[in-house]
């Protein structure tokens, strides 16, 4: 009887093990790293940035899908920020997570449009996401974003 709890407890410890390793690699790989470093093409529209632009609403969401489809299809990014960007060139930012210390040359998460973070931190190195226009997650237009590092 003994060797049979025992051997019961042993099982229920192991199992246990498996089940934590397997739960905190998945949390591993779900979690948002504490640094990203992106580069963007600002793609926006009359009254949105402050510049002068007569693009409308729908113009810059076709284009912004454009230059969406170029980056994806593996084009020099900084060759579409240069030519397309209607922030600065070459539009790199570094950011920091919620929670983790910012360091000179970076800029906190939340001080970006919120979707212009959520997009970048969900973003493997190398690929291509966008945070499309919304009044208040992304009040400045099209966001193309390509993660560096």
């Amino acid at each position: 009887m003994r060797l049979q709890t025992l051997l019961a407890v042993l099982v229920s410890l192991a199992v246990a093990a498996t089940m934590s390793v397997a739960t905190a690699e998945k949390k591993k790989k779900n979690k948002n790293p504490d640094v990203v470093t992106v580069q963007h093409v600002l793609i926006s529209f009359k009254d949105k940035t402050g510049k002068s632009l007569e693009r409308t609403k729908k113009e810059a969401e076709k284009l912004a899908w454009e230059i969406f489809d170029r980056a994806e299809a593996g084009e020099d990014f900084d060759a579409l920020v240069a030519e397309y960007t209607n922030d600065s060139h070459p539009g790199i930012y570094t950011l920091v997570n919620r929670g983790v210390p910012q360091k000179p040359g970076m800029s906190k998460r939340d001080e970006m449009a919120a979707s212009f973070g959520d997009v970048s931190f969900k973003l493997a190195i190398g690929e291509v996401g966008m945070a499309r226009y919304h009044a208040q997650l992304s009040p400045f237009g099209y966001h193309i974003i390509k993660r560096l590092e």
